[in-house]
């Protein structure tokens, strides 16, 4: 007979209907499972318990895999005639999730029920063998990984993906950004800058920083996305901001100029100042409902975190605006070196893709040469090596394994930028490229454009900025990276 303290002899306690002492024992085994796969047992919160299941999250933003990160729904579960009804339950409430939530059974009968219920690759399923085998491994992260492979298959892992903001577990670097946007709560900000630098991931970033600390923040935090949004109008911004806080009745019938009041009233219901998280401000910057929030962000009652890109950059630097001197204003830069090295080799190393040791300083450092570390050109190039990679079963990626991910749509990601600019932007950027230069001051900009004045070689330079072809270097603008030249000479723009 199993040891009742061992994990063979809880987990056989577990196999039938549970007792209350089986439930504390269900408990203690939820515990030992977040032990082996977050070296913490704070790293489980149980939602919900039964006679039959203990329903748990667990924060696997350690394992680098799409599907993982923060509050993964996980279910563990015994056997019984209601273990059936409980997987029906458990997979009606997750059915919609993106993330890939675990089961953990402890009867090999209910393993039988759950392939049964559960869609293939919806859910890993554990039996009472794998748990074992993993809680008395020496290396359960790597079982654990290994467990996903062959449940959900890694072409689904695969966490590289540049439509979506990073989740937590794919979010690396920003750090001081992220400290000033916690800490720094004097001051309302404006994250703008190009396109697919990580502006909306920052966003989602911050937010789960508060969440993940517990900040009493939270409970007065909004996210407003003005993407999708139809109506423009001064009214229609501004009941799309108060519906986000509170969609009764009174936010679809708001008048722009009665926002404030409608915020003030909001902040004292909830017992403090708001937190506005606005996206895709692009879309707003000539509503006086902005400049409106522009004033209030001066106050006490909101405090303004916008997201947008070259409107809101102009914003920021124009000394006319309602932002100006109430907004402290952010630029994304590309990752730093070691963000950028995280990024490509963590996500690889938990497909089971290794980089050859005699060659991987080489590899990440022309990686990053090509992207210029801007995130969504590193994370585009590694999600279409750790495609090859898994395709063609290589054991580790050489050298030799590169040319194959650079033309196609990571060549037209690069020049794309390029080619979408008015023929004499165009014919200004191959200038630039023709001189070998890396770097340029708008003093190079303007000779190059035909001795132009200083402020029009500054937009174009912001312009160009903010279409990826140019990073802000403090006093001077330089080439994003090493790709543009390399990939304008192959495709003859340098000779038109």
């Amino acid at each position: 007979m199993a040891n009742p303290t061992s994990t063979a002899g809880l987990i056989a306690n577990l196999s039938q209907t549970w007792s209350a002492s089986a439930v504390e024992g269900a408990s203690g085994l939820v515990r030992a499972i977040a032990r082996s796969l977050t070296a913490a047992e704070s790293g489980a919160e149980i939602s919900a318990k039964s006679e039959h299941a203990i329903r748990f999250k667990l924060d696997l933003s350690g394992v680098h895999l799409r599907g993982m990160g923060s509050d993964v729904p996980c279910l563990l579960i015994g056997g019984g005639v209601q273990a059936g009804q409980e997987l029906r339950r458990f997979f009606a409430e997750h059915s919609g999730t993106l993330q890939i939530p675990l089961v953990f059974c402890a009867a090999a009968t209910t393993r039988i029920l759950a392939d049964d219920t559960f869609p293939k690759q919806w859910a890993a399923v554990f039996g009472p063998s794998d748990l074992r085998r993993m809680l008395d491994s020496d290396r359960p992260g790597t079982d654990f990984r290994q467990t996903l492979w062959l449940q959900i298959g890694r072409r689904r892992l695969n966490p590289y993906n540049i439509t979506r903001p990073a989740p937590n577990n794919t979010f690396f670097g920003r750090q001081r950004e992220l400290d000033q946007l916690r800490d720094d709560t004097a001051h309302s900000f404006a994250i703008a800058g190009p396109g697919q630098i990580g502006k909306s991931s920052l966003l989602l970033q911050h937010r789960w920083d508060l969440i993940r600390r517990r900040d009493p923040r939270i409970s007065r935090m909004f996210t407003v996305d003005f993407f999708n949004l139809m109506d423009l109008t001064p009214d229609g911004v501004a009941r799309h901001i108060a519906t986000a806080i509170d969609p009764g009745k009174a936010s679809h019938e708001l008048s722009w100029q009665d926002l404030p009041k409608f915020i003030l009233k909001a902040s004292l219901r909830l017992g403090g100042r708001l937190e506005l998280l606005l996206d895709e401000v692009d879309r707003i910057c000539d509503s006086p409902a902005l400049e409106l929030l522009g004033h209030e962000a001066k106050g006490d009652q909101t405090r303004l975190i916008l997201c947008g890109r070259k409107k809101l950059l102009d914003l920021m630097l124009s000394p006319n605006s309602a932002l100006g001197g109430r907004v402290k204003l952010i630029r994304p830069q590309p990752l730093d070196t070691k963000s950028a090295h995280d990024l490509i080799v963590l996500p690889l190393a938990d497909l089971g893709i290794t980089l050859s040791d005699a060659h991987l300083n080489l590899i990440v450092n022309h990686i990053q040469r090509m992207s210029g570390n801007l995130p969504h050109l590193l994370q585009l190039y590694c999600q279409r090596l750790a495609e090859l990679a898994i395709e063609h079963d290589w054991s580790e990626v050489k050298p030799k394994h590169l040319a194959e991910l650079e033309s196609g749509e990571f060549r037209l990601m690069v020049l794309g930028p390029v080619f979408e600019l008015t023929p004499e932007r165009q014919a200004l950027v191959v200038r630039m490229l023709r001189s070998g230069k890396p770097s340029f001051t708008v003093n190079d900009v303007a000779q190059l454009a035909g001795g132009i004045g200083t402020r029009q070689a500054t937009g174009i330079c912001l312009e160009l900025y903010i279409q990826n072809i140019l990073n802000w270097d403090r006093e001077a603008f330089r080439l994003a990276n090493e790709a543009i030249p390399r990939f304008a000479k192959e495709v003859g723009l340098l000779e038109s």
